[in-house]
């Protein structure tokens, strides 16, 4: 099972374009949604994420991962600045793949 999360960013908050233009700072930000993952346990979560924008100046980032984000911990560690427009969307996803099959993705 994976964790998919949707998170609308704040097109106007300095942290978010500086960001965006820093993947590695961006993911750094976003591991403080897994307070308590030590060790190995980072490897395995598989955070993986992607920042997606569309026709209407949405701004919005794609988080996967292998464990359950703490978004309430995430939002603690901001203290407060401007980063989300909305609370994040989480849903958990059981991929189920047949043999021979084809698949569409993004990078």
């Amino acid at each position: 099972m994976i964790f998919l999360s949707l998170l609308r960013l704040d097109p106007l908050s300095r942290r978010v374009q500086t960001e965006l233009s820093r993947s590695y700072e961006m993911h750094r930000t976003l591991c403080h949604a897994f307070p308590n993952l030590i060790g190995d346990e980072w490897t395995a979560a598989r955070v993986l994420f992607r920042a997606d924008g569309n026709n209407s100046g949405r701004l919005q980032l794609l988080v996967q991962s292998k464990y359950e984000p703490d978004w309430n911990a995430f939002s603690n560690h901001l203290k407060g600045a401007r980063y989300l427009l909305a609370p994040p969307q989480v849903k958990e996803w059981q991929p189920q793949f047949r043999a021979g099959q084809t698949l569409r993705f993004r990078l």
